[in-house]
């Protein structure tokens, strides 16, 4: 629950235009494996946020990579949910 509670701080501090304040709430390592991908997202977007506000633009980029990674995953992923429409409605209405 901290870890939310300090990516979403780290997002108001890069919108208030304190990277000082984001990195506080940056510094924290991932040690719990149960948090979701899309927070993972969120968290390296504003990681890759601060970087580029304090000129790390080789970092800025890592992250960014990173994060194409995890979203095209996530996209392949929910992908493969999507159940194909092999029968249509209207080929089984018999006609008069």
């Amino acid at each position: 629950m901290l870890y939310h509670i300090n990516t979403l701080k780290a997002g108001l501090a890069l919108q208030a235009d304190n990277p000082q304040h984001a990195r506080h709430y940056l510094e924290g390592k991932v040690t719990n494996l149960t948090i979701e991908p899309t927070f993972l997202i969120l968290r390296n977007k504003y990681i890759e946020q601060y970087h580029a506000r304090t000129g790390n633009f080789k970092e800025a980029y890592a992250c960014l990579q990173e994060n194409l990674v995890m979203e095209d995953s996530i996209r392949s992923e929910r992908a493969k949910c999507v159940l194909p429409k092999s029968i249509c409605v209207t080929d089984r209405i018999q006609p008069w």
